[in-house]
């Protein structure tokens, strides 16, 4: 079996423990909140108790999204920079990227690359995505490329910004 190894930094390991540890916390209150429901309800405390299903139904979600980062936590690897080179692309840096589409259009970006698993900025790149894995430890300036749905993108790294 071929498992997926996803790399983060210390930092992004640790915002994904923390995301875990509020995933439990979020559980145990959608437990309270469904003992609460359970409580207050007429008759056995579960028939016909939208609220109490509706916990239910939080809980199994919550403990499905716990099992599925649990199993990404087994194949995160933290990496550490060792490039003292300021002339290549690094964690934490932001770059300047002119992106080519196969269609003939093409566009430029800013992009920070960052170590997390997952970003909630559109600013923000992992090294994990596919640009991401392109662009980790490239030149500046140089070209490289790579393929989303099948569709292989130019990406000139132009400049760090500082």
């Amino acid at each position: 079996m071929n498992k997926e190894i996803y790399y983060v930094s210390q930092e992004g390991y640790d915002l994904f423990l923390k995301e875990i540890d509020n995933l439990r916390d979020l559980l145990n209150r959608s437990g309270k909140d469904k003992s609460e429901s359970s409580i207050s309800a007429v008759g056995d405390g579960w028939h016909d108790n939208f609220d109490f299903e509706e916990s239910a139904r939080d809980e199994k979600k919550i403990l499905k999204k716990i099992d599925d980062y649990c199993k990404i936590l087994n194949n995160l690897e933290i990496i550490k920079e060792d490039s003292k080179d300021n002339n290549v692309v690094k964690l934490n840096d932001k770059v300047l990227l002119k992106l080519d589409y196969e269609d003939g259009s093409s566009e430029e970006c800013i992009f920070k690359l960052v170590g997390t698993f997952y970003t909630n900025d559109l600013e923000e790149i992992t090294l994990n995505s596919p640009i991401g894995k392109a662009i980790y430890h490239q030149k500046i300036p140089s070209i490289t490329n790579y393929s989303v749905n099948d569709k292989t993108i130019k990406v000139e790294i132009k400049e760090k910004i500082i």
